[in-house]
């Protein structure tokens, strides 16, 4: 794949993730499958990580799993690549008041690279990176 194919792709990406922002979450609690995969997941991460542990999250979508980490004190910086996904995560974790343990920034996940922490306690990504 060429540079410019894989620009015209992620932009295409970003594009759908943006139109699916809207309903994501909707669509997620709608859900018994999903709601299912979501609990085994949040089960493995707390196998995994602790209250005061630091995490990269890739792909973040709307925050759910964010959230769900802030709730027991796990520390989490969200990146997407779209920016209607992270606009709903900021609006999540200030409705939350969880400014203390999240962070969001679009990011696709090529620019890791550019994030200026770099020591987390582990990276995290889930539902079709």
């Amino acid at each position: 794949m060429t540079y410019r194919n894989l620009q015209n792709t992620l932009q295409h990406t970003k594009e759908a993730f943006n139109i699916a922002a809207l309903t994501y979450d909707e669509g997620e609690s709608s859900n018994e499958i999903l709601k299912w995969m979501r609990g085994l997941v949040h089960d493995i991460y707390l196998m995994n990580f602790k209250a005061g542990d630091e995490l990269l999250e890739l792909n973040a979508g709307t925050g759910i799993d964010a959230l769900f980490l802030a709730e027991k004190g796990i520390k989490v910086f969200a990146t997407d690549i779209s920016d209607k996904m992270i606009g709903i995560v900021k609006e999540k974790v200030k409705k939350q008041e969880a400014e203390k343990f999240i962070k969001a920034k679009v990011c696709s996940f090529n620019e890791i690279d550019s994030i200026e922490k770099n020591n987390f306690d582990g990276v995290i990504s889930n539902f079709g990176v």
